[in-house]
């Protein structure tokens, strides 16, 4: 790396993910002379990622792109800096226990302050659950919310059938591929083959377009919100740690892109960004009396959801909408339906 003769810029993170976190600490354990620890995979306006030693990957990001289990996020002051300074695929980088450096160019460099940011970790469960009941009509709301918006995801939208009940439809053969998979893996499920289950999803994984493909994302939406579901109705569903271990043992490297890889691998062990769980959160605990104007906190968390990405928020969130679904044998249900083991 360049010596000290580069003039630095000191920026401060707010909060950091847990996973992040346990990253930072592993590169801060290999034993490097240069103190080089990373490099910078990728870099954007609002996010740079970077490689840490000895291969996971973490974001930097903007303020108000939210937390997540592998951000660490500016203050809103220091966001600007991300898309006025992109250093280069590839640059080393140093990493300490309190401190990120990157050099961005020839003469700069940018010390990411890590000593006074929180640790932030996934929700895992929602204490004011309502019924599900209530939950089928938030479902139905949110549907009907996103279809009013021209709002498509990159392989589903969400449409109005012809009996006035709102679901989930394909956009493309891919589309067709992906709730083709997922319907096979709801009658493996009531079958007692969680094994199968998972092969089916697999199917999901690097589907579709995107940096974090559109059949990565339905599938973390999916798991996020099996997993706070789960933990909410206080159900212990055995079949749901099965389906996790599956897909942590038979998804291939290389299936999908790397980024996305880390979020499915933070998926599956129930961790998933701010705003997918924030949405997650309020369909699992919105009274629906509370749905008119879009200031109420289910719609607030969908329009901040909804803008990740092109179509990443979409994705996520028809996901977990079809996952809380499969858990409900009919709109109005008392119950959430009990799957085998």
């Amino acid at each position: 790396m360049p010596g000290n003769s580069s003039a630095e810029t000191l920026v401060q993170a707010t909060s950091i993910g847990g996973m992040a976190r346990h990253a930072i600490g592993l590169a801060t354990a290999q034993p490097d002379a240069n103190s080089v620890r990373g490099k910078v995979h990728s870099a954007f306006d609002k996010a740079w990622n970077l490689r840490l030693l000895p291969g996971s990957l973490i974001s930097v990001v903007q303020h108000d792109v939210g937390c997540g289990p592998l951000f660490v996020v500016l203050t809103p002051e220091d966001s600007p800096i991300l898309g006025a300074c992109r250093p280069q695929r590839g640059v080393p980088m140093r990493v300490t226990a309190h401190a990120l450096m990157v050099q961005t160019d020839a003469s700069h460099s940018l010390r990411i302050d890590l000593s006074s940011a929180s640790t932030w970790s996934t929700p895992k469960r929602v204490a004011n659950v309502v019924s599900p009941a209530d939950v089928a009509k938030n479902l139905q709301h949110t549907a009907a919310w996103i279809a009013a918006r021209g709002k498509s995801g990159g392989l589903c939208a969400f449409d109005q059938g012809e009996d006035d009940v709102f679901g989930v439809t394909p956009v493309s053969c891919a589309g067709e591929r992906a709730l083709s998979a997922l319907e096979g893996s709801w009658r493996a499920l009531d079958a007692g083959e969680a094994n199968a289950a998972a092969q089916h999803l697999l199917a999901l994984v690097g589907l579709g377009p995107g940096l974090t493909p559109s059949g990565d994302d339905m599938l973390i939406g999916l798991l996020g919100a099996l997993s706070l579901a789960e933990a909410s109705y206080r159900c212990e569903w055995p079949w749901l740690g099965k389906l996790q271990q599956g897909l942590a043992q038979d998804c291939q490297p290389g299936s999908t892109t790397e980024l996305s890889q880390q979020w499915l691998d933070a998926a599956i062990v129930r961790e998933v960004p701010q705003r997918l769980s924030d949405v997650l959160c309020a369909l699992l605990a919105a009274q629906p009396g509370e749905h008119e104007g879009d200031s109420r906190p289910l719609e607030a968390a969908l329009a901040r959801l909804t803008e990740l990405g092109a179509t990443s928020g979409v994705d996520a969130l028809a996901g977990g909408w079809l996952a809380l679904s499969a858990l409900l044998p009919a709109p109005g249900a008392p119950t959430v339906r009990p799957c085998r083991s």
